[in-house]
């Protein structure tokens, strides 16, 4: 009808946010891996089928990985990880046990009464590692997280920003999130405070996306940054661009 247009709201960016306190700084560590080796290419813009994440979640080293990173970079430490399917979190969880680490899988499938206990637990440092398959990326709060992991890829900014937003919330004793991203969702979507554009025409989400990002190749630091640098402003060290067509590897 004449006169109906679309209007959209924009709240505070995340990076004020941070400034003013309201959630915390955060550190990214992109540890090497093979997970997107193995990961079948999306539809469109359609998000990577569920078929698609159990295949590269079972032929890929992830579930080692996860467990491996949690120990040198956050041990100790709250974390929650988003797995991409049943198995691979069942594998996680053994895994995590295996190395006297507190761990439990929530599923669709938990019952209500063993999910409550869960959280409970959790938030009483009982556990320290909370694997869960889609149940956490939005919606419910669970706090205490000082570490995310993401071992689940995902198309959609909006779940992206989800996940890390779980482990903005301020606690005592906090001093910033660890972001572990071992399946590329920060190169596929920024930074979580990068300034974005928010538009409702389709057709400008839909333009190619342009990765700004290069990974620390010390294996201690790990961290992304500006391509324009050639130092890693973490741990300074030098980070020249590889050679075209050398290719890659864990």
């Amino acid at each position: 009808a004449d006169g109906v247009f679309d209007v959209m709201v924009q709240g505070p960016p995340t990076r004020w946010m941070i400034e003013q306190g309201h959630l915390c700084p955060y550190k990214i560590v992109i540890p090497q891996s093979d997970y997107k080796y193995y990961l079948g290419e999306s539809k469109g813009d359609s998000d990577y089928s569920k078929e698609a994440m159990a295949v590269a979640s079972l032929k890929s080293h992830i579930v080692g990985d996860v467990v491996e990173n949690y120990v040198k970079f956050a041990i100790k430490k709250q974390a929650i990880v988003f797995a991409s399917d049943i198995n691979a979190g069942h594998r996680m969880e053994k895994k995590f046990l295996d190395h006297g680490i507190k761990a439990k899988l929530l599923t669709g499938d938990t019952e209500d009464s063993t999910r409550l206990k869960t959280l409970f637990d959790y938030r009483r440092k009982e556990l320290q590692v909370l694997i869960n398959i889609d149940l956490f990326d939005e919606g419910l709060d669970v706090p205490g997280i000082e570490c995310v992991i993401m071992a689940r890829p995902t198309k959609s900014l909006g779940k992206f920003l989800q996940m890390v937003g779980r482990g903005l919330r301020p606690i005592k004793g906090k001093p910033f999130l660890i972001l572990i991203d071992h399946v590329g969702n920060v190169g596929e979507h920024g930074l979580p405070d990068s300034s974005r554009k928010w538009t409702l025409n389709r057709i400008a989400k839909r333009k190619q996306k342009v990765n700004l990002i290069r990974i620390c190749k010390n294996t201690e630091c790990n961290a992304p940054f500006d391509r324009l640098l050639s130092k890693c402003p973490y741990c300074g060290m030098e980070d020249e661009p590889a050679p075209r067509g050398s290719g890659g590897g864990r």
